[in-house]
């Protein structure tokens, strides 16, 4: 059965896929275009006896991926390895001349601690030509790395070992209705996220949270992990986001805090930001009213800021997480006043990087 649903699998990777319709809309080209991935982690330990089995799966689905990468010796502090350590695994899979894109694993804590080494190696990144790096959570910190000190694009999206394909060939059946069980990101897929490398990306009804957000903006996206990219601010890391939209999201924090943190971003003006995304704050087995505060939260915030902000859960730590590009412009305009769209051209073409 298991073999049977991996050819299933592939099948549907070959042909045009449509997503949920309330949630994405994206052109798809055929055929599906090979890749190749270097999977790694830079942040909290992971499951050693898990990564042949990944890498099997993930193969299953048509990629070529590479675990040359992964070197664990946990840290005291619960890290895949030292910093020293991390960072020349992670440069090792920028520079590698035989992949696609640098995927991390998963999340956790940890990366943060990277930018003092990351910055050291800034003059020789320059010099590679650019690839994308896939994930979210605490990899917001090498996206900050990436594309305020690199000027390169980055995806936000899915890692590795969360997501919809990896949770069915693993049996973990997904459920109508979020559930205590379910696990993040659990319904969005690696064939979405290949469509947006190749395609770009669409998505409609994002929610204008105030009367300047009807009106629309452009710029590069920046952001990430709310806890993350607080970390920065008023550090000797903190970005210049004049002309860019930030885009937010977080979990397991609570909605005070959330608010607090807001506060403290509209006293710094934004960072001159140009405008605002939200993505999913609240728990993903979150009840009518618990979705609804941290709404609040974020209406709020909108209601006291004259920048345009928009309100679009599909991205973060829910059963979604759409892939965005960050350090790519993006362009969100409105029709009807109702709900908005934005719109990036592809990351990745068909002769090979970005």
């Amino acid at each position: 059965m298991m073999k049977n649903l991996k050819i299933i699998l592939f099948a549907a990777l070959s042909l045009p896929l449509i997503s949920c319709a309330s949630v994405v809309k994206n052109k798809v080209n055929s055929p599906y275009y090979p890749i190749t991935v270097d999977l790694i982690t830079v942040s909290s330990s992971y499951d050693e006896t898990k990564v042949a089995p990944l890498k099997k799966n993930l193969e299953s689905l048509g990629m070529t991926v590479k675990t040359r990468y992964f070197d664990q010796t946990v840290s005291d502090l619960g890290y895949v390895n030292l910093d020293d350590n991390r960072i020349q695994s992670f440069l090792n899979a920028l520079k590698a001349p035989d992949s696609d894109v640098v995927w991390f694993i998963r999340g956790g804590a940890g990366a943060l601690n990277l930018l003092p080494a990351l910055e050291k190696h800034k003059t020789e990144l320059s010099d590679l030509p650019t690839k994308p790096i896939i994930g979210y959570s605490d990899v917001t910190a090498i996206h900050h790395f990436l594309n305020n000190s690199l000027g390169w694009p980055s995806v936000h999206g899915i890692v590795a070992a969360y997501n919809h394909e990896v949770d069915e060939l693993n049996n973990l059946k997904p459920k109508h209705a979020p559930e205590k069980g379910d696990s993040s990101n659990g319904r969005e897929t690696i064939a979405d996220l290949h469509q947006a490398l190749f395609n770009g990306v669409h998505y409609k009804r994002l929610l204008p949270l105030n009367e300047a957000a009807k009106h629309g903006v452009e710029g590069e996206l920046r952001g990430g992990n709310l806890t993350l990219f607080q970390a920065t601010m008023g550090t000797r890391y903190q970005a210049d986001l004049s002309g860019k939209i930030l885009v937010l999201e977080d979990v397991n924090e609570g909605y005070r805090k959330i608010d607090r943190v807001l506060h403290q971003l509209e006293y710094a003006d934004n960072l001159n930001a140009a405008g605002v995304i939200f993505g999913q704050f609240h728990p993903l087995d979150a009840n009518d009213a618990e979705r609804l505060i941290y709404k609040a939260v974020l209406e709020n915030y909108a209601e006291r800021v004259s920048i345009p902000v928009y309100y679009y859960p599909y991205i973060g730590h829910g059963l979604y997480n759409k892939p965005i590009f960050f350090g790519k412009k993006a362009t969100l305009s409105c029709e009807g006043k109702n709900y908005c769209q934005l719109q990036q051209d592809k990351l990745i073409d068909t002769k090979g990087r970005s």
